[in-house]
């Protein structure tokens, strides 16, 4: 059993090395990581069937934070919204120490919680308050949203909040960036696309090794979506190759869709073609295909085809629709006070 002293500052240092260690912004899993409570984390397999002692212990762990953090103890009908706010970050810290003693069960170790009370405390008290905290400063997580609270606790139980900073703030990608064999502008456009949605999307998918997803990313920018690849996948030349897609496409795609990238670019190819995009926005919004060229150019019309793969007609038919009626009735007023001829002289079923 670990000991953890009565001092508040002892206890407080001793239960974030047992919770996390130094928690380095590295890339690499150590030996040494596995004598954290998250360390173990990551390198368990968590799920499966679970014994009869294990469900009683993911009891105990619920009703020992309940207790700990005395949660009811806001009332008063003013207090409402902050009970809320506590009892939601209270069931975070219960889905870090259960997937702590889920680790612990299938390693064959001892219980966490319940042998020492004050020991319990101690990491109860410091993991609300280290939650509280990386709910604020992280800010990408509404923990009012039960998916997002399970993310949380399992990024969290996995690599602690300083990690989690580092991952959100970007700092781990540019480590990980930095040993690519990319030239920098490659790397900034990749980094342009890590938005934090996209971080939290790659982190909650694999919360033991996210590092691994932006492998994957770089493997699909490298091979599923190098030259060599497209020019065999649409039968052209691979010096041809950047001129079809282009690299920034490439990596929209890598990023969006890292199980099928290749199959990803098929759609694009297919909804982008000029001879599916235009003939079809021009039928769906009653019009003629001279008019959808002028609102919609090469760069728009892919802009929805990339953003909107399963029906980037619909997409550009609700965008086309309100710029046709606010450029028809600017127009209008132009022509009326200027004399000049716009977008009014594009009247809708005019046949081109």
């Amino acid at each position: 059993m670990t000991n953890v002293s009565t001092s508040p500052v002892i206890a407080r240092n001793q239960a974030y090395n047992l919770m996390f260690g130094n928690t380095p912004d590295t890339l690499t899993f150590s030996d040494e990581s596995l004598l954290t409570l998250s360390g173990l984390c990551r390198a368990t397999r968590r799920s499966g069937g679970r014994s009869a002692e294990l469900v009683t212990q993911l009891e105990l762990v619920n009703s020992t934070i309940d207790s700990a953090l005395n949660l009811g103890g806001l009332s008063d009908q003013a207090d409402v919204q902050e009970s809320i706010k506590r009892e939601n970050i209270a069931t975070v810290v219960k889905g870090i120490f259960q997937q702590w003693e889920i680790a612990r069960s299938r390693a064959g170790q001892e219980p966490l919680l319940g042998l020492d009370e004050d020991k319990d405390k101690a990491l109860i008290e410091l993991s609300y308050q280290l939650t509280e905290d990386a709910v604020n400063e992280i800010g990408i997580f509404d923990i009012s949203r039960k998916n997002d609270r399970n993310g949380f606790s399992n990024l969290l139980a996995c690599w602690g909040p300083e990690y989690m900073k580092r991952w959100f703030d970007g700092t781990i990608f540019r480590k990980w960036a930095a040993g690519l064999n990319m030239d920098q502008h490659a790397i900034a456009e990749l980094e342009s696309t890590m938005s934090p949605h996209i971080l939290k999307n790659i982190a909650t998918k694999r919360p033991t090794n996210p590092i691994a997803t932006l492998e994957k990313i770089r493997q699909n920018i490298d091979s599923a979506l190098g030259d060599e690849a497209i020019a065999k996948e649409f039968g052209i030349e691979v010096d041809e190759a950047s001129s079809v897609v282009a690299r920034n496409i490439r990596i929209h795609i890598a990023v969006h869709n890292i199980n099928d990238p290749l199959g990803a670019l098929k759609r694009f190819r297919e909804n982008e073609d000029p001879a599916f995009f235009y003939p079809n926005l021009a039928e769906a919004l009653g019009t003629t295909e001279r008019v959808v060229k002028y609102l919609l150019p090469t760069n728009i019309r892919q802009y929805f085809a990339l953003h909107y793969p399963t029906d980037p007609i619909k997409a550009a038919e609700k965008w086309a629709t309100e710029r046709l009626d606010s450029g028809i009735k600017r127009d209008n007023e132009r022509t009326r006070k200027l004399g000049t001829l716009g977008l009014a002289g594009i009247e809708i079923g005019q046949n081109s």
